[in-house]
């Protein structure tokens, strides 16, 4: 919920930023969280698999967790610089 919630605001952020033609780049950090996220539902996904010599499982709802924790960093970075520009 807190990724997505993250998204849809970034997202109208960017949407209402671009029409007053002003541009917010991509921080690294997010581009980390990005990796963060896919890599952790990869692994949850293959968790599913039936892997038992590791906690498979339990590296995946780490990694998504640490993303879901940078997702609030990097939410809160776009909108204070976005609310500059209001």
């Amino acid at each position: 919920l807190i990724i997505l919630l993250r998204e849809i605001a970034v997202s109208g952020l960017r949407e209402y930023l671009a029409e007053i033609k002003v541009s917010v780049p991509v921080s690294k950090i997010a581009k980390l969280k990005t990796s963060l996220q896919l890599i952790a539902l990869g692994i949850l996904i293959l968790s599913e698999s039936g892997i038992t010599i590791v906690p498979i499982i339990l590296f995946g709802k780490i990694a998504l967790w640490l993303a879901a924790l940078m997702t609030l960093y990097t939410g809160y970075d776009y909108l204070k610089s976005g609310f500059k520009h209001f």
